[in-house]
């Protein structure tokens, strides 16, 4: 189940999503690599399915582990639908042009994080420990990364932000830090809840 989740995920996670930020400079990823279609840097295509893999691992394994069943929830057709969906809307705005947007981190991909956690918080608030515990731990190994990362220069952020926060010499977007660091591990770990999980 988790494969079946995470490669469908990983892949529009490499193509619509990092296209979409790497055009608007929503952050730019400096790879020794060859680039795929101008924007796309070929590690991305591992990367992304490699990270969305580990997170649902971690989840199942250390936090989720009481509650496992190998049933694929009914509700999964609707996460493929949701990705198709917005993978459609992706390929429309190519179409018109790819018309820059400013501030594009807080606007393209701040909703579709906080999204599962509210669905969550409203019809299951049962789960919220269990994810605030998942995010709380999670977020210090991505804060490690993050920085290490900034200060290693293999990506930068060269775009509009509402805000930056500055930790150990290097400055992190605010969008950044509440999207990718705090929510994002417990984001997926919602949408496998909510759309191949049982929810309990």
């Amino acid at each position: 189940r988790i494969l079946i989740f995470s490669l469908p995920t990983g892949i529009f996670l490499s193509t619509v999503v990092e296209y979409i930020a790497t055009v608007n400079s929503a952050w730019l990823a400096n790879s020794p690599l060859p680039s795929v279609f101008t924007h796309l840097s070929l590690e991305t295509f591992l990367w992304h399915p490699a990270w969305v893999i580990v997170i649902i691992a971690i989840y199942q394994i250390f936090i989720d582990f009481r509650h496992q069943h190998k049933k694929i929830s009914k509700n999964y057709k609707w996460f493929i639908f949701l990705l198709l969906g917005f993978t459609a809307t992706f390929i429309v705005w190519l179409l018109i042009g790819s018309p820059k947007i400013e501030y594009a981190y807080v606007r393209f991909f701040s909703l579709p994080a906080i999204a599962p956690i509210v669905y969550i918080l409203i019809k299951k608030l049962h789960l919220i420990q269990r994810f605030f515990k998942f995010s709380l731990i999670l977020s210090i190994f991505v804060l490690i990364y993050e920085i290490i990362g900034l200060r290693l220069g293999q990506w930068i952020y060269p775009g509009q932000y509402t805000g930056l926060i500055t930790l150990f010499g290097v400055g992190i977007p605010t969008e950044e830090f509440i999207v990718w660091i705090l929510l994002g591990g417990a984001s997926l770990a919602a949408y496998f809840e909510i759309f191949m999980d049982d929810l309990k």
